[in-house]
C-alpha cells in the first residue's frame, strides 16, 4: 500500500508537470502576495516584450497605466488576492514600451497547507486583436448612426430604439414612437395588405429588403 508521503509527493509531481504543461502553451506569470514578480513563462514575456531579467523583482505595476496605480481599486485588488480571492477578467496591460495590449487573464491565488496565500499565478491570453477589432466595429456602427437615420424593431414590428436622425428626420419624439408598431409610419392602404403582411413574414424569416 502507497504511504500517505509517498502520495503526497507523487500529486506535487503531477502538478508542477501540468503546471509546466501550461506553462509552455500560455502566458503565465507569478507573483509574490504582494505583487512582486517571480517569474515568468516564455509566451509571457513574449506577450509583453521582456526579458525575464528586465521585470523579475519588479511590481505588477510596471504593467498597468498609471491612473489604475494610483486607484484604491488597484491596492484592494492586491489585498483580496493576499486572502485569498481569485479574479477573471479582461485587463488592458501595458507591454514594453507602453505598448496596449489585452488580457483574458485569471489571478489564481495558491496557499501553503496552513491556508495562507504564498504566490498569485496569472494564467493569461492575447486578445488584442480581438479587442481592437470589435472597437473597430463599434467605430463603424458610431459613424453609421451619426450620419443615417436609424430604427431597430422586434421581429413583430414593434419600434425598440431610434437614433437622433431618424427622429428629426420623421419630426416625432422618442417617446411618441417607442413602443409603437412599424405601421405608424405607413398608409392605412399599405399596412392593411398583403404585401405589408408577407413583408414582416419574409422579415422573420430572414430576408432582407
Amino acid at each position: 500500500m502507497f504511504s500517505l508521503k509517498y502520495m503526497f509527493s507523487l500529486n506535487l509531481q503531477r502538478s508542477a508537470i501540468s503546471y509546466d504543461a501550461i506553462c509552455q502553451n500560455k502566458p503565465v506569470i507569478e507573483f509574490s502576495p504582494e505583487g512582486v514578480i517571480n517569474k515568468a513563462s516564455p509566451l509571457f514575456l513574449s506577450t509583453m516584450g521582456y526579458r525575464a531579467d528586465e521585470i523579475i523583482g519588479h511590481h505588477h505595476r510596471i504593467f498597468c497605466p498609471p491612473s489604475l496605480v494610483s486607484s484604491p481599486e488597484y491596492s484592494q485588488f492586491w489585498q483580496r488576492l493576499a486572502r485569498g480571492e481569485s479574479f477573471s477578467g479582461k485587463y488592458l496591460r501595458l507591454a514594453k514600451g507602453n505598448r496596449s495590449v489585452w488580457l483574458e487573464a485569471s489571478y489564481i491565488p495558491v496557499s501553503d497547507r496552513r491556508g495562507r496565500v504564498i504566490r498569485v499565478i496569472k494564467i493569461a491570453a492575447d486578445i488584442s486583436e480581438r479587442v481592437h477589432s470589435a472597437l473597430e466595429q463599434e467605430a463603424v456602427v458610431n459613424a453609421i448612426n451619426r450620419s443615417m437615420a436609424i430604427i431597430t424593431f422586434n421581429p413583430e414590428g414593434i419600434v425598440l430604439e431610434a437614433n437622433e436622425n431618424f427622429v428629426n428626420a420623421t419630426g416625432y419624439k422618442r417617446d411618441e414612437i417607442i413602443g409603437k408598431h412599424h405601421r405608424l409610419f405607413c398608409a392605412e392602404t399599405l399596412y392593411k395588405s398583403d404585401e405589408y403582411r408577407h413583408f414582416w413574414e419574409r422579415l422573420n424569416q430572414g430576408e432582407f429588403f
